[in-house]
């Protein structure tokens, strides 16, 4: 899979030049996304109800020691993100239900202060994250009664994200299961951690400002009044070598 054969020659890329620089500890990093978007709409009927996904990030992260109570810590991580949707409507005569995910590829560069107490660790810092790709599926099932006659239909579509630096004009050609996203992403880190020997454990909250939707040439005014942003609960472990 060519997405995952850039993020290995990225994280390698990062391992060696750390490898070079000997006061900096650097080691692998994997764990858990549990991510969601948040939805702010002109419009709150446009809103959509999303549920959390379950997704995950792994990478190359880095410990540069500032003094005894400070530490640098930067990563480059191939991060899964996105945002599950389930909803249902209903009436005398129909009922309709909708379920899907979306799941959006980012390589990701966070970029975190951490303060010690111990073997505690209070962390927080920037993040930008650079889109690469995505898919989803929807699930649309249409059921209705009519005089005690049901008909039921349930379509489904496979979804494909692609990220988008610049802004869309007319002449770009997208299929039609095709949908564009901005490809660049940024926003805030925050958590705790602990470690144990090599080990260093960490609980955290990622909170985007960068706005999903994608510029588009003359209907940039839709962007600046809807914003779809990332938000994610991660769970990891990293490991340092060489201590």
């Amino acid at each position: 899979m060519n997405l995952i054969k850039i993020s290995v020659f990225a994280i390698l890329s990062f391992l060696v030049t750390f490898q070079a620089t000997a006061q900096i500890q650097f080691g692998v990093k994997a764990g858990l996304n549990i991510s969601n978007i948040g939805f702010v709409s002109e419009n709150e009927d446009d809103e959509l109800d999303t549920k959390m996904l379950f997704r995950y990030h792994v990478g190359a992260t880095a410990n540069y020691d500032i003094n005894e109570a400070l530490s640098l810590q930067p990563s480059l991580l191939f991060s899964v993100k996105g945002f599950r949707v389930n909803e249902s409507a209903k009436d005398d005569f129909s009922e309709s239900t909708l379920k899907g995910h979306g799941s959006f590829y980012y390589l990701e560069i966070p970029i975190n202060l951490a303060y010690k107490i111990n073997n505690f660790q209070i962390y927080a810092g920037p993040y930008a994250a650079f889109g690469i790709g995505g898919n989803g599926k929807s699930e649309t099932t249409q059921k209705i009664n009519f005089g005690g006659l049901v008909s039921e239909q349930t379509i489904t579509d496979k979804i494909t994200y692609k990220p988008y630096y610049r802004e869309i004009t007319q002449d770009d050609d997208f299929k039609e299961s095709e949908n564009p996203y901005s490809g660049l992403d940024y926003g805030l880190n925050i958590g705790v951690g602990y470690k144990v020997n090599s080990l260093l454990f960490n609980v955290g909250y990622s909170y985007g400002l960068g706005n999903w939707l994608p510029k588009v040439e003359g209907n940039n005014d839709y962007r600046k009044d809807n914003k779809i942003q990332n938000r994610v609960i991660t769970l990891s472990a990293s490991y340092f070598f060489g201590e």
